[in-house]
């Protein structure tokens, strides 16, 4: 293995590996400053589920119909998607760091048109601009996650990033059922100044640092990554970089055809395998129309209120998750989430096929399973299809192809979410719930099969020995 390329005496391996694991502090604030681009992504996926009932309501921006506020939920979405090719071309341009601060900008200008929209059409300006930034940071931040923390802690750092994202959702459900619309809109774009400010505080990734020749630099972000005073303390995990870089150098420069070698085809493609499975889970669906669900249900209980009980357990599961995430792997959190994910679908899907069996009325002593299922749902997916796709992108994913695959499989992921959110109104009314929520269930299925008979194990492995793997 290449960590045994530069040998250390026993004793100062044991020194070192001491500092390291009583220093875990610096790298551990890096992580949670870059995380915080999440949080204001999830601003961005709740915005709709408490804002477009009072847009239709009020009419503030116009008499809009279902499919026009199908359209202000989904444009955020193509937002994303098209963020994935230019937030993966600037991390390898200009950096991580440099990515993350820089799309605070129009972040900012894309929450500003939302919140003082007079009409539709510059609704969906600003929406647009707002996906765009959200998708961008689902994209370097675990990049630069993956790549500023130690084998021992990226896994948990790296669900961190959906611990905040999932917060950034309950803050959305939690305001926008205390606030008006455009206030909930002012506010989700103050929140990421915090984060420009934060970042300018912390370095950027000592591998991107490396591969642009930046070796000095390289060593500075390390030591302070590390918590360590001397240069020295890290000298062996730097030429161990160094090392790992110049081998990816060689193999390929990072081109579309390299993308097409065997060796990188497989990685790429189980990271889009998991990110089908994710969207079709029907995920965004339930996060963009969680009151419109709960209303549809018949249930009497308040949609606002069911909305922050649903973004509250999500939370609570993904920082369940983030814990279990470095001790019981990768392979098993997905197969339990996915199994889990199927088991609520199914009984959403029955709820529905049985109330719309009784005329549209709500089911006889039935009226809280809409809840207990979201609930179930909301905990299997946030075990694992939530965060671990994401995690395995940063992991599986070569360092020489990192940018290009990156952005693939970003894409990927929000146009398969532009498709769930904008077709799913429109299925409910041609199919039923209960055949959409089969839907999901069916390919919630497929996923637990994919993780039990083909998903790798990465827990516990370097960068390096992941792609030994392949």
């Amino acid at each position: 293995m290449e960590r045994d390329l530069y040998p250390r005496s026993s004793e100062a391996s044991e020194h070192t590996m001491l500092q390291f694991h009583g220093k875990s502090r610096p790298q551990i604030i890096a992580s949670l400053v870059a995380t915080f681009g999440t949080f204001c992504s999830g601003t961005v996926l709740a915005w709709t589920s408490t804002v477009n009932p009072q847009l239709k309501e009020t009419k503030d921006i116009g008499n809009l119909t279902d499919s026009n506020l199908s359209l202000i939920a989904s444009i955020a979405v193509i937002g994303a998607l098209i963020s994935g090719a230019a937030a993966g071309f600037s991390i390898d341009k200009i950096g991580r760091r440099l990515t993350i601060i820089l799309l605070v900008i129009p972040f900012i200008l894309g929450w500003g048109l939302v919140a003082f929209a007079q009409d539709y059409a510059v609704m969906l300006v600003g929406r647009f601009i707002t996906g765009f930034c959200a998708g961008a940071y689902t994209l370097v931040v675990p990049v630069y996650i993956s790549e500023v923390t130690q084998d021992r802690l990226r896994g948990a750092m790296s669900n961190c990033m959906v611990v905040t994202l999932v917060s950034g959702i309950l803050f959305s459900y939690v305001l926008g059922a205390l606030v008006p619309w455009k206030w909930l809109s002012i506010i989700s774009g103050i929140l990421p100044i915090f984060l420009a400010i934060a970042m300018f505080f912390i370095p950027d990734s000592p591998r991107y640092q490396v591969v642009k020749g930046m070796q000095t630099k390289a060593a500075e972000s390390l030591r302070w990554l590390r918590g360590v005073d001397d240069v020295r303390d890290i000298d062996d995990e730097l030429k161990e970089l160094q090392h790992s870089v110049q081998v990816s150098k060689e193999a390929s420069g990072g081109s579309l055809c390299d993308i097409l070698k065997a060796r990188n085809m497989k990685p790429l493609a189980i990271c889009l395998v998991l990110m089908i499975f994710q969207q079709f889970g029907g995920i965004n669906a339930v996060i963009f129309f969680t009151v419109d669900i709960f209303k549809a249900s018949g249930s009497d209980i308040n949609p606002n209120v069911a909305s922050i009980i649903v973004g509250s357990v999500q939370v609570v599961c993904v920082i369940v998750s983030t814990l279990l995430v470095d001790r019981m792997g990768r392979k098993v959190l997905m197969f339990i989430s996915e199994t889990g994910m199927a088991v609520s679908l199914a009984a959403l899907g029955v709820f529905f096929y049985l109330k719309h069996d009784n005329h549209d009325q709500t089911p006889e002593n039935l009226g809280w399973l809409p809840l207990l299922s979201m609930i179930l749902y909301i905990i299997t997916y946030n075990l694992g299809c939530a965060s671990l796709p994401w995690t395995f992108m940063a992991e599986l994913l070569p360092s020489n192809i990192k940018g290009l695959g990156s952005a693939l499989v970003t894409s990927t992921c929000w146009f398969l979410a532009f498709i769930v959110t904008y077709t799913f109104a429109d299925l409910r009314n041609l199919i039923g719930d209960h055949f959409v929520f089969g839907i999901f269930g069916i390919f919630s299925v497929c996923g637990a099969l994919f993780s039990a008979l083909i998903l790798p194990e990465t827990k516990g492995l370097s960068l390096d020995e992941i792609q030994r793997l392949f």
